[in-house]
């Protein structure tokens, strides 16, 4: 009868921290790649990892990192296709501990207007309030969860084996490859708008995943310039700026391209980053 009462006490135990994980979303509306934050009221850990409990090919996971004020932690997401998506549950893992954060949904929108730039406001935290029936019953039971929390976490710090855990995040190669791989579907369907967006805007955030330059944010022109600094693709500055005009042309100056142009701007995305791949460089500072 002991260990049974243990048992029904550790159930209740990580019931009540696993509802205590709700996602507080920075925004509900993103475009195609923007980073999304979300922040999760729970204290960061010396080694943290996140991942999607299912697979999904809609967006990506790209770190874990402490809150600002250092009581909570921050997870960051890009989203790789447009439309209403669900955000499904994540798992994290906390110096070995794993929790759950609840799903959510959020609108995601290609680049082609670029005029549109209303955001919408963080949404405070979602409140969920159990029913109470005595406050003798709830000041019991909130006394039992503290004690085994204490006891488990003491557990497994002692049992634990000294390893460091991993922090999981999608590397740069592997968010080219998902622009690449749904630029060439929009193609296939006729959608060449959203082809063409993918595309730049997909070299875009792989240069910027590689070095410490915010391209995502930058014009073709203000590209230009910083390309002269940056160690790592000032090699590829005139393909890169050639790359991003036949695009610039098509979405802003509504030019009419060849089929060679288009095979042009994907293949270079997709040749620029077999390059710097193959090379085995990484940029973490512009000169």
């Amino acid at each position: 009868m002991k260990k049974i009462a243990i048992l029904i006490c550790l159930f209740m135990s990580f019931s009540a921290f696993a509802d205590a994980l709700k996602p507080v979303v920075e925004k509900k509306n993103v475009y195609i790649g923007e980073e999304l934050n979300i922040k999760v009221e729970i204290p960061p850990a010396k080694n943290m990892s996140a991942k999607f409990l299912k697979e999904n090919s809609d967006m990506a996971i790209t770190g874990v990192t402490p809150a600002p004020d250092g009581k909570a932690l921050t997870i960051k997401l890009i989203t790789l296709k447009e439309g209403e998506l669900e955000v499904p549950e994540i798992e994290l893992t906390l110096d070995g501990s794993i929790m759950n954060v609840g799903s959510f949904n959020i609108t995601s929108q290609n680049r082609t207007q670029e005029s549109d730039m209303k955001l919408r406001d963080i949404k405070e935290p979602v409140k969920i309030m159990e029913k109470d029936y005595t406050f003798i019953y709830v000041f019991a039971g909130l006394l039992i969860i503290i004690a085994f929390f204490f006891l488990i976490r003491y557990l497994m710090r002692k049992l634990r084996k000294n390893k460091p855990v991993p922090v999981f995040q999608i590397s740069p190669f592997e968010v080219a490859a998902q622009y690449l791989k749904e630029a060439k579907i929009k193609r296939e369907n006729g959608d060449l708008e959203s082809f063409t967006d993918l595309v730049t805007f997909g070299l875009k955030t792989y240069m910027s995943l590689k070095c410490k330059a915010n391209y995502r944010e930058m014009t073709t022109y203000e590209i230009r310039r910083e390309l002269k600094r940056d160690k790592l693709f000032s090699k590829f500055d005139k393909r890169i700026i050639d790359l991003l005009k036949v695009g610039d042309r098509f979405k802003f100056a509504d030019e009419q391209l060849d089929n060679s142009d288009f095979d042009m701007i994907v293949s270079e995305f997709e040749n620029i980053v077999n390059e710097i791949e193959k090379s085995g460089v990484n940029s973490n500072a512009v000169s």
